[in-house]
């Protein structure tokens, strides 16, 4: 095995560890609500405490990593993982998981930053590496949708699942404990303090581009499963199984991401797949023929598949692997995760859950602003790269 596949490899399964745990709340969520007996908006907070964890650790990772390095980094991410879910398993209170949920997210805001950094500089930020990473995030993320409507299928314990995620995360430990790249850290990169990422002006549309895409995607698979369950359009089982379909599509497109001609800019793409996003949306959450339902399903997966690595590595090959700036874009993909969701749960509670669907609208339409700007800015982002 080269030196690099060595890092690529564990690199892969802790992101298909990610991709899991992204989804983990919301697929269990209907469980969840009916095992504590709480309303959506505490559904909500459960969504917003696990990706406040991950928006806090994003941006601190980035400065971590310059003190101690990605495997330091990921180890104890991992640890966070299994500390959080561990206890999850064994308490009722909803006050004290919302605390562990906040520490599994710390463990993912970690693995974010240090597995992107990593992979972005062993790769020198090549766009079909980082794709590759991001499809095993969807690897994970359909993994967690089979195992869990085979769990309600066979009526087993919902908490078997968060059982294979600490398993999951011990291995990460196991992996990173034994690999060598603390040297390689040492010897080819430069990790003092820049913030002059501050001074361009792009940076902040890269913070408003994941903002809102990470809060649309955890909305939808926060939210979607109870959705489609309650509106009767699927049953529960079927429903689990709309998500896989979508994760399915993320891993397809994925895979077509990675052999789109460079001809095609990444700016053009951003902007071409979220008014997608807008488009299989609607059709999603306003349709009640279940025809309509997969196309839009199909259609979304396929626009989501490239949005967030094309993202990365637009933002990537104009940072230059400064993982304080990347740390911070990824925060702030975190907090948009949180606060999205969170409001979906607020509307919910008020206005039902249909209306808390509808509330995503607004920040599609928002992502689509901020990624037609995004081009305007493109002749400038190369003339003033960051150092």
């Amino acid at each position: 095995m080269t030196k690099k596949n060595s890092i690529y490899y564990p690199s892969f399964f802790t992101y298909t560890l990610q991709g899991m745990i992204a989804l983990s709340i919301g697929l269990l969520m209907p469980f969840i609500l009916d095992a504590y007996s709480i309303s959506y908006s505490q559904g909500g907070s459960m969504i917003f405490f696990l990706l406040l964890g991950g928006m806090m650790s994003s941006t601190a990772g980035g400065m971590l990593i310059g003190k101690a390095g990605e495997k330091f980094v990921i180890i104890v991410g991992a640890l966070c993982v299994l500390f959080g879910y561990g206890i999850f398993l064994f308490v009722e209170n909803i006050k004290i998981i919302y605390i562990l949920l906040f520490f599994v997210g710390i463990g993912t805001g970690l693995f974010n930053i240090a597995l992107n950094t990593l992979v972005a500089f062993v790769s020198d930020s090549d766009a079909k590496k980082i794709n590759s990473l991001h499809m095993f995030f969807a690897v994970g993320a359909l993994l967690a949708t089979i195992i869990v409507a085979s769990i309600s299928f066979f009526n087993l314990n919902w908490k078997i699942f968060i059982c294979i995620i600490d398993a999951m995360a011990f291995a990460t430990i196991l992996m990173f404990a034994k690999m060598d790249i603390h040297k390689h850290k040492q010897d080819k990169r430069d990790h003092k303090l820049d913030l002059s990422f501050f001074k361009k002006p792009y940076i902040y549309i890269f913070l408003a581009l994941l903002f809102f895409y990470v809060g649309i995607e955890n909305a939808v698979n926060g939210w979607i499963v109870t959705f489609l369950s309650e509106s009767k359009i699927v049953s529960e089982t079927a429903s689990n199984s709309v998500l896989s379909v979508l994760w399915l599509l993320v891993i397809i497109g994925r895979l077509i991401n990675r052999r789109l001609k460079k001809s095609i800019t990444l700016e053009s793409r951003i902007v071409v797949t979220s008014i997608i996003i807008l488009l299989s949306y609607v059709l999603l959450i306003t349709t009640s023929s279940v025809f309509v339902l997969l196309a839009s399903v199909v259609i979304l997966g396929l626009a989501m598949s490239a949005f967030y690595p094309n993202v990365i590595a637009n933002s990537s090959e104009k940072i230059k692997s400064n993982s304080t700036a990347l740390g911070l874009i990824l925060s702030f993909g975190g907090l948009g995760g949180a606060v999205i969701p969170w409001i979906n749960g607020l509307v919910a509670d008020s206005k039902g859950l249909q209306m808390g669907m509808y509330a995503v609208i607004l920040s599609i339409v928002l992502l689509i602003v901020a990624a037609i700007c995004n081009i305007k800015t493109r002749a400038e982002n190369y003339n003033n790269k960051i150092d």
